[in-house]
């Protein structure tokens, strides 16, 4: 039998852990779903279940799973060895990758959580599927709406090997995603006493589509204003143009001055003010499970 779904979370660590001995979740993207059993169940009885949710229903990382070992009372990724007296279910209702439905949220409701309640002797309370739909419908207009990015085209007077672009992007403080994709590498979430969250998406990313072409691009959404993205973006665009002697071009395939730079501020200074109105805090953790 194949090892469970990279899905599942790993056990937690203690700063990770609410009140409840559960793992910290933001309601405002996740449905946690918490099925207790009246006796202990065995982990070939439960991980049935939890796969065909992994692999059949669910879009792949929107759902991740923690069981309550019996004997150590401690939550752990579920497997086939040992006993098990309840299980939760962290469901994230969309992201920029992927989105539950009315049918796959309804096909979790009714294949998994009824049938573990009927068959498992479980009990299980979850939100009216309907409102769980219409807040994935809410968030996929988030997405829509804050899915955004700034890309600029670098245009160099001699052409640039996909070699020399790879050397230059890793001198230049660039995380290799594949030969012709790097990116900035990303700063720790932290909470506000400097706990480590999770690690942010690298939020400048620089491609080569040919010789003669390469685009860099900023990831507006996944970076805090107090960090004037603009000038990070700005300084590393013209690194990238002083090394591969390069002019720089907008969308509108005009090159980039002063005035255009300045209308991009304002810009920005609107689209931070919209997502903060929206609950959305730029560059937090949940700027990243949302957009990333």
């Amino acid at each position: 039998q194949s090892e469970p779904s990279d899905n599942y979370l790993e056990q937690p660590q203690p700063e990770e852990l609410s009140e409840s001995g559960l793992f910290k979740h933001d309601p405002f993207l996740m449905e946690l779903v918490r099925i207790n059993f009246r006796k202990p169940v065995t982990g070939s009885q439960l991980t049935p279940f939890v796969r065909s949710a992994l692999d059949e229903i669910a879009p792949h990382g929107l759902l991740r799973v923690l069981a309550l070992e019996s004997n150590s009372q401690r939550w752990f990724k579920p497997d086939a060895i040992g006993m098990f007296e309840a299980v939760a279910f962290y469901v994230q209702l969309a992201s920029s990758h992927a989105s539950f439905n009315d049918v796959s949220l309804n096909q979790l409701n009714g294949q998994i959580f009824q049938r573990m309640e009927m068959h498992l002797d479980g009990s299980c309370e979850i939100q009216d599927v309907q409102e769980l739909v219409n807040r994935t419908q809410y968030l996929n207009a988030l997405i829509k709406q804050f899915g955004v990015q700034i890309t600029l085209l670098l245009r160099p007077i001699e052409k640039v090997s996909i070699d020399t672009f790879e050397r230059e992007a890793t001198l230049l403080g660039f995380k290799r995603r594949s030969s012709k994709h790097y990116e900035k590498i990303g700063e720790l979430v932290t909470d506000k006493e400097g706990r480590r969250l999770g690690n942010r998406k690298g939020t400048i990313e620089i491609r080569w589509i040919d010789d003669s072409n390469i685009t860099i691009s900023l990831n507006v959404p996944l970076i805090a204003p107090e960090k004037d993205p603009l000038r990070l973006f700005m300084t590393a665009v013209n690194a990238f143009a002083a090394v591969f002697d390069a002019e720089i071009v907008g969308s509108n395939g005009k090159v980039i001055d002063g005035a255009m730079i300045s209308l991009l501020k304002q810009e920005l200074d609107r689209f931070y003010k919209e997502m903060r109105a929206k609950d959305v805090e730029p560059g937090s953790l949940r700027a990243h499970r949302l957009l990333d």
